[in-house]
């Protein structure tokens, strides 16, 4: 009875989210446009190659988790992790993400939660990280008019304001993140410790 309830539970935001994009692409869809698509090889390899480069993020992002598991994750569990941290980040605002409800898909796959949260702290730290490294690189070595355009207007001017403000957001988060996990954990211990004093989570404090 439970197992039917727990596939009852997975089945009906997908039925919902698949009928949400049918009616949203036959709302948007428009005939002429689609003719105005040739096939042609140099399509089907980008085609080919963007699923390839998707399999390989997911093949990535399950990998890193065996190995911050130890390998206590095998396989199946790790891309089934992957899999649910996508689907939440799909259906949650960008401010939550997967990687915030990763702690419960590792805890539900028999992964300690005290680790579970550590773990994706670490996770979080470093997709953070990696864009505040890589980010100035791509602004150094590609041109500003293709990034932002010209510049000239008042809408581009904007456009590269809210982007250095957001890296600058972001930056700070990672140094925070950095401080948190490398430099004094026991000041996220002490917020963990706040967080899951609240009524509603109080009984998983100890175990976090």
């Amino acid at each position: 009875m439970s197992s039917r309830l727990g596939l009852w539970r997975v089945l009906v935001p997908v039925v919902i989210g698949l009928c949400v994009v049918v009616w949203l692409f036959y709302r948007e869809f428009d005939p002429e446009v689609w003719h105005t698509v040739h096939f042609t090889n140099r399509v089907i390899w980008g085609i080919a190659l963007a699923w390839v480069f998707m399999l390989g993020r997911d093949f990535g992002y399950s990998w890193r988790f065996r190995v911050l598991t130890d390998k206590e994750l095998r396989w199946g569990p790790a891309v089934r992790v992957c899999m649910m941290c996508e689907f939440t980040s799909a259906i949650t605002p960008s401010t939550v993400g997967g990687s915030s409800l990763g702690m419960i898909f590792l805890h539900r796959e028999g992964v300690n939660l005290g680790r579970a949260t550590t773990l994706t702290m670490t996770t979080l730290f470093l997709d953070e990280l990696f864009f505040v490294l890589s980010c100035p690189l791509i602004v150094a070595f590609v041109p500003s008019k293709e990034l932002f355009g010209f510049g000239h207007s008042q809408f581009e001017i904007g456009i590269r304001w809210v982007f250095w403000c957001v890296y600058a957001l972001i930056l700070l988060w990672t140094v925070v993140l950095f401080v948190g996990i490398i430099v004094k954990p026991h000041a996220i211990r002490r917020a963990l410790v706040w967080l899951f004093g609240f009524r509603l989570l109080r009984r998983w404090q100890p175990t976090v």
